[in-house]
């Protein structure tokens, strides 16, 4: 008997394509097995599925499976354990269910402000779309207003953003399509954390030992249904690729090669600039996962008017990181980690699929972050020259700071019970290095802020209170010092079921070499459940009192009176007037607004 069940064992039967909720027959004669039988289906324990009809095994799958290939042990009780006793294959052809979702919002509101009548609508929300092994997902926004200040494009209605994704196992290798908006993260410095409309392929192996990736997406960012795929204008285009591998099969050290090449503006200006650049980087851990390393090295060409007359630049860029878990998993709930950080970025540095990495500068940055039960402590400090691989001409300058924040939950008993402290400042020093002949004087200043703070939360209430202290010592030629304060509070309680009441306070001063001025800010909100369910009266007031210079003087009062008609709609009476800083609607001195406004909810999934 055991060499029988050794000899099926090592027979695996394919069965073909079995098609989700199709029946799946097993060829194996139980009648003359005794003990318990198990099944698995792709690992998973599927016995509870399982039927005997005239001695034969029968599963009927209607839960879908991931992926195309699957596997089917057989399993006998023999003593204290399970045997394999047969193996199957099959194919899966599965007829996808789509799953669709709709989360939108919508507003018709009609509007008095200053005695001048207005209509508006407006439409937001997105569309989702994902089968059932989730193989396709898919999702579009839009927007639609009468306003045209509020709209994505010179459309009344626009989509926003959209994007389809396509994923696929194939073998041992899992393949994923994107198009549409999607982050662009291949790496720090060349290919960065960036969002672009295009299309992206990426492919690797499950067990991820091999990456490969490629994008070809719109140079600026992009919204509307122009351009749909972000790849018709020639103008504004850039496309990469990536190669990742794991030399390694028992440690997660990975080698990654990146290259782009493109044209335009990343931030949708007319002109229109070439550039190319490729970058290499590693990045692994050690210790049992404790040290995390990561460094990037990249060489960016940028040619800002492509072919006139401004000369094409060349740079490169140096990142690098480590991370330590000090404590390790050991110490309970208490975690320490340190990291060290190097980076030098050449002034002409510039990449079109990252353009907000920062450059001119070679820093040294330091941080820590401390948690225990009740207690966190986040600390950063770095220092940067400026400058770097610029022009002789600049100056050169000095930037160090260091940032501290602190936090301790009290955990006390009476008043004490869910407060928390809240302590931290920083340093901020600006030294100049070097003056070459006509450039602009020293800039050097200090900056030191200190704050401290409490949160209180209870059942019916919150309430925080904070301060502020900020001394800037300017040691420039205008040597213009400032020294200022600010103390503000806020709270929010629930009278009970029906009431709620909220409100805030501030005040500030400001002394400096030639005027010193002060701020105060409060405001005030008041809501009621006239009846519970469906009808709701709010009321808000704020007012500002300030002798600060060009500033003005201010005050606002808001009611309105919300009737829920509809679990996903409402309609609202409002009344405000506002002068001063709060006068926002007109850009007037003074704003009287009454509206009637209707405001519905669509939420759908099926």
């Amino acid at each position: 008997m055991a060499t029988t069940l050794a000899a099926a064992q090592d027979l695996i039967e394919d069965l073909g394509t079995l098609e989700t909720g199709q029946t799946l027959y097993l060829p194996l004669d139980i009648s003359s097995l005794t003990g318990e039988v198990a099944i698995e289906v792709d690992g998973i324990d599927m016995t509870d599925v399982a039927a005997v009809e005239n001695g034969q095994l029968v599963l009927n799958i209607v839960t879908p499976l991931a992926g195309e290939f699957h596997d089917v042990t057989v399993y006998l009780l023999e003593g204290d354990g399970f045997v394999p006793i047969a193996s199957y294959s099959f194919l899966t052809t599965a007829r996808s269910r789509l799953t669709v979702s709709v989360d939108a919002s919508h507003e018709a509101s009609i509007q008095s402000l200053n005695s001048d009548e207005a209509a508006n609508a407006s439409s937001s929300g997105s569309f989702g779309v994902e089968n059932e092994e989730g193989s396709f997902r898919g999702q579009v926004s839009y927007l639609g207003s009468t306003r045209p200040v509020e709209r994505v494009t010179e459309n009344p209605v626009d989509i926003a953003e959209y994007l389809f994704e396509f994923n696929r196992t194939l073998g041992a290798t899992n393949l994923t399509g994107r198009l549409g908006h999607q982050m662009l993260d291949y790496d720090r410095a060349l290919v960065g954390d960036v969002s672009r409309r295009g299309l992206s392929v990426d492919m690797g192996l499950l067990d991820q030992r091999v990456e490969l990736g490629a994008f070809a997406s719109q140079s600026a960012d992009a919204l509307g249904a122009a351009n749909f795929t972000g790849l018709a204008d020639e103008d504004s285009r850039m496309q990469g690729a990536r190669f990742a591998f794991q030399p390694f099969a028992t440690q997660d050290f990975r080698v990654s090669v990146q290259t782009y090449t493109g044209d335009g503006d990343p931030y949708g200006g007319s002109a229109t600039g070439s550039g190319q650049g490729s970058s290499l980087s590693l990045d692994g851990t050690l210790l049992g996962g404790r040290l995390y390393y990561g460094s990037v090295w990249s060489q960016t060409d940028w040619d800002e008017d492509d072919g006139g007359p401004l000369p094409e630049t060349s740079a490169n860029a140096v990142l690098s990181h480590l991370s330590y878990d000090v404590l390790n998993t050991d110490a309970g709930d208490r975690a320490l980690t340190v990291g060290l950080g190097y980076e030098k970025v050449d002034q002409d540095y510039f990449s079109l699929a990252n353009p907000g990495v920062a450059v001119g500068a070679e820093t040294w940055r330091l941080t820590m972050d401390y948690s225990a039960n009740r207690f966190a402590l986040n600390i950063f400090a770095d220092t940067q020259k400026t400058n770097v691989g610029g022009p002789s001409g600049w100056p050169e300058d000095r930037i160090s700071q260091v940032l501290t924040d602190l936090r301790y939950d009290l955990q006390g008993e009476g008043f004490w019970q869910g407060t928390a402290l809240r302590f931290g400042g920083g340093y901020l020093e600006q030294d100049r290095l070097t003056t070459p002949n006509a450039a602009p004087p020293p800039e050097d200043y200090t900056s030191t802020t200190l704050y401290v703070g409490f949160d209180k939360l209870g059942d019916v209430g919150n309430w925080s209170l904070d301060y502020v202290r900020i001394r800037e010592d300017d040691q420039g030629v205008l040597d213009i010092d400032t020294d200022s304060r600010s103390l503000n509070a806020a709270f929010d309680y629930g009278v009970n079921d029906r009431a709620n009441v909220n409100g805030t306070a501030g005040y500030t001063r400001v002394d400096g070499d030639f005027d010193t001025w002060e701020r105060y800010e409060a405001t005030l909100g008041f809501s009621y459940a006239l009846r519970p369910d469906d009808l709701i009266f709010r009321l808000d007031t704020g007012i500002t009192r300030t002798d600060e210079p060009f500033a003005l003087d201010g005050e606002y009062y808001a009611t309105e009176l919300a009737w829920r008609f509809h679990p996903t709609a409402e309609l609202v009476l409002s009344a405000s007037r506002a002068d001063g800083p709060y006068a926002s609607e007109s850009g007037g001195d003074e704003d009287t607004l009454v509206g009637l406004t209707l405001r519905a909810t669509t939420n759908f999934f099926r």
